[in-house]
Formats: structure tokens, C-alpha cells, sequence
């Protein structure tokens, strides 16, 4: 089951194509699981923080997910090399960065 992401958050993850072999659409599949845990993991995290300014580093959000940092990394269509910068405005996060 997929989980839910919020429409209002800018956190996307980044999918691979499932066409092609078995083999290579297996990992796609498989990656995509993840990323999309990943983006549902930091979605539920910056709802749930107060700050304005928030950031996450691959290397926390990998170890509560268990799974390895260059993971989070491969999963987020947008984010630094070994964090994740939010900014929140009126409940929203509209603006990140790296």
C-alpha cells in the first residue's frame, strides 16, 4: 500500500521508471517503495515540528527508517547532498532548499 502524501507539502520522491526487465523493474519497484517512505516520513516529521526553519539530515532520516543514507539521498527529487532545508510559511511548506 502506498502511503499518503500530503498535496500541500513540496517534498516529492523520486520514482524510476518500472519498464523494462524483470531485474531492472524489481529495483525500480523497490526503490520507489522507499522513496516513497522517505518523502511520507519527512512530510510527517515537518508537520509535526513547530520551527519555521527545519532540517534534516539523510543520515537521521536513514537510521529511523532503517535503511542507508544514500538511500534518502536517491529518493528525493530535491535535496542536498546530506540534508533536507525547510521552510515552513502559515503551516505549509512551500520553500526548501538544500
Amino acid at each position: 500500500m502506498r502511503p499518503h502524501l500530503p498535496a500541500n507539502l513540496p517534498l516529492r520522491p523520486r520514482l524510476k521508471s518500472t519498464v523494462g526487465s524483470s531485474p531492472m523493474r524489481t529495483r525500480a519497484v523497490d526503490h520507489n517503495q522507499v522513496a516513497e517512505r522517505v518523502v511520507a516520513y519527512l512530510h510527517e516529521q515537518i508537520l509535526k515540528n513547530p520551527d519555521r526553519h527545519q532540517v534534516y539530515l539523510h543520515v537521521e532520516v536513514a537510521g529511523a527508517l532503517g535503511i542507508e543514507s544514500r538511500q534518502v539521498s536517491a529518493s528525493l527529487a530535491h535535496a542536498g547532498v546530506r540534508k533536507i532545508t525547510v521552510e515552513v510559511w502559515l503551516g505549509i511548506a512551500p520553500r526548501f532548499g538544500s
